[in-house]
C-alpha cells in the first residue's frame, strides 16, 4: 500500500453522495389500505455508481508483506559475522552484576534485548567503530528516540559496540531467570526433547556439584547453546541425548577446567536443558531467602 496516493482510492461522503443517488433511482407509489411501495432501480444505480466512483480509477494489488520478529531474525552465524567486523570482548561479571541491578524487571530486558538485537543487525550491515559507545550508536548515529535507550546508566556508560555479544548474552540469561521464577518456559522455541525432567540422582547429583560451578559462566554457556548451536537447521533431535559437558567442549570450544565447568555431571544432557534453567532459578530463589 505504500504507492497507492488517496487519489487512486474510492472515497465518498454518505449524506453528500451515496444518499441522493439512492433517492434519484428510487419510485414509491402510496396506495390506500397498502401504504408505501418502494421500488428502486438498481442497475440504474449501479451504472452511476461505476461512472463517479469506480472508472479511472487504477485496481489496487494488496502485497501482503511478511516480516519477522527481531528475536527471530536473530540468526545463529550472525554473531560469527559480527566478530569478523568488530572482535568482540566480554563485560566483567562486576559490570553485569550491576548493569542487571538497574533494570527494573522483564520488560525492561525485552526492550533493550530488542536494541541490541537492531544494533547488531547494523553493525553487521555497514561501517562500524567497536570503540563506539552503544548509547551514541543508538541516539547519535541511528537517531533512535530516547526510549530505545540501554536503560542502565552503567551500560550507557560502559557498554562499547565491541561488547554486543557480551551485553546480549548478559541480557538473555536475566531474561531466562526472569521468565523461570514466573514459571514461564525460557526454551520454549526448542523442541520438546530438550525439555525433559531431570531424575532424583541427578538432581542430587547436580545440587552436590552446584556450589563448585560458576553459575554465571554456566549459564551464559547454556544460552551460547540455545542460539548459537541448538537454533542451527542442521542441528538434528538426536543431540538432546548429546552429554551437556561434551556439547560445551564440541560445540562452544570451552575449557572444563576453567569456572568449575568440569563438576557438571557426566549424565546431564542436553535434554535436560530445561531442568538446568528450572534448577538454577530454584538455587537462586534459596539463596535470596538465606542471604
Amino acid at each position: 500500500m505504500d504507492e497507492v496516493t488517496a487519489s487512486k482510492l474510492i472515497a465518498y461522503h454518505y449524506e453528500n453522495d451515496i444518499h441522493p443517488l439512492i433517492l434519484a433511482h428510487c419510485d414509491y407509489s402510496l396506495e390506500v389500505g397498502k401504504g408505501t411501495d418502494f421500488k428502486y432501480n438498481f442497475l440504474a444505480m449501479e451504472r452511476q455508481l461505476v461512472d463517479r466512483f469506480i472508472e479511472g480509477k487504477p485496481l489496487v494489488v494488496f502485497k501482503d508483506n511478511q516480516f519477522t520478529f527481531s528475536q527471530d531474525a536473530f540468526s545463529f552465524d550472525l554473531f560469527a559475522r559480527l566478530h569478523q567486523k568488530i572482535p568482540q570482548v566480554d563485560l566483567s561479571a562486576n559490570i553485569s552484576r550491576q548493569i542487571i541491578s538497574e533494570l527494573h524487571d522483564l520488560t525492561d530486558v525485552h526492550r533493550i534485548l530488542s536494541v541490541v538485537n537492531i544494533l547488531v543487525g547494523f553493525a553487521v550491515s555497514g561501517a562500524a567503530d567497536g570503540e563506539k559507545l552503544m548509547s551514541d550508536y543508538i541516539h547519535v548515529t541511528l537517531k533512535m528516540s530516547e526510549d530505545s535507550g540501554l536503560k542502565s546508566p552503567k551500560a550507557n556508560q560502559l557498554c562499547k559496540l565491541k561488547h554486543l555479544q557480551s551485553f546480549w548474552r548478559i541480557l538473555t540469561v536475566e531474561k531466562n531467570r526472569q521468565l523461570v521464577l514466573k514459571n514461564q518456559d525460557p526454551v520454549e522455541d526448542l523442541p520438546e526433547n530438550f525439555k525433559q525432567a531431570m531424575s532424583k540422582g541427578l538432581l542430587q547429583k547436580f545440587k552436590s556439584s552446584w556450589r563448585k560451578i560458576d553459575s554465571e559462566h554456566f549459564l551464559s554457556k547454556l544460552v551460547d547453546l540455545h542460539w548459537l548451536e541448538l537454533k542451527r537447521p542442521e542441528r538434528s533431535l538426536d543431540l538432546a541425548e548429546y552429554e551437556l559437558k561434551e556439547a560445551l567442549e564440541d560445540f562452544l570450544g570451552a575449557d572444563l577446567e576453567e569456572n568449575g565447568l568440569g563438576n557438571i555431571p557426566d549424565d546431564l544432557q542436553l535434554r535436560h536443558l530445561l531442568a538446568c534453567w528450572k534448577f538454577a532459578g530454584e538455587m537462586e530463589s534459596k539463596k535470596t531467602l538465606h542471604s
